[in-house]
């Protein structure tokens, strides 16, 4: 999965999907390696991570703000409220329609501060 149209459409799928159905609340996503061109629209500049699978839980019961992200060997894991589950669909359909360049974190002290950011897409 990228961030071109199918892999953010796939991602909106899914995430929907876990927000209307919060009994099975894990989406699972296959991802492939950002291109150079792609990590160029946020000027990254060092070696890009990569993970393998995204796996996005919907904690229902997590305080307002709840945004962890957490990696281990080839699989990110993001968990969040659901309020948070709303600004990361937020993100991905910003990405579709050619926007970006803002983030949501963690607000949780006891979380740490975590970012996601969102950047367009350059075939856009």
């Amino acid at each position: 999965m990228s961030a071109d149209n199918e892999g953010c459409n796939a991602l909106l799928t899914g995430l929907r999907k876990k927000m209307r159905m919060p009994s099975d609340r894990t989406a699972k996503f296959n991802l492939c390696k950002p291109t150079e061109r792609v990590l160029s629209a946020p000027n990254y500049r060092t070696q890009a991570h990569t993970w393998k699978l995204l796996e996005i839980l919907l904690d229902q019961n997590a305080s307002e703000g709840f945004l962890s992200v957490t990696t281990k060997n080839d699989v990110a894991y993001v968990t969040v409220s659901k309020d948070m589950a709303e600004s990361l669909e937020k993100g991905v359909q910003d990405i579709l329609e050619g926007s970006g360049d803002w983030s949501i974190s963690s607000e949780l002290k006891n979380v740490g501060h975590q970012t996601i950011w969102f950047w367009w897409y350059l075939d856009k």
